[in-house]
């Protein structure tokens, strides 16, 4: 029982931690789950920052056309939004990371 307790306890020290690098990032945790962080930006080289109603109301997701190399802010991701997912589910500390790697970089 004292084993699964301290387990316990690391998880939630890692979950913090981890919290803290991701919103330092730029990432925002879902409040429907906690355990969920995203980040979205423009990739197109002098558009304004993306808001919530440029994603969800005008519909950025349903344009994902190829953006030109010399027009991109992460050359590896050729959409016009890119995107990065992180999930991390503490009891079993382990994460699956998002889409654009470049972006992940970018932020450390």
């Amino acid at each position: 029982m004292a084993l699964c307790k301290l387990l316990a306890n690391i998880d939630d020290d890692h979950h913090m931690l981890c919290r803290e690098d991701y919103q330092k990032a730029g990432m925002k945790q879902l409040q429907t789950d906690e355990c969920v962080f995203t980040r979205y930006v423009s990739n197109i080289i002098g558009q304004p920052s993306l808001t919530n109603e440029d994603l969800l109301i005008n519909g950025k997701f349903l344009n994902m056309e190829i953006v030109p190399v010399h027009m991109r802010v992460y050359r590896s991701c050729c959409h016009p939004v890119a995107a990065m997912i992180r999930v991390m589910y503490c009891r079993l500390l382990s994460r699956y990371g998002g889409t654009c790697t470049v972006l992940a970089d970018d932020q450390y």
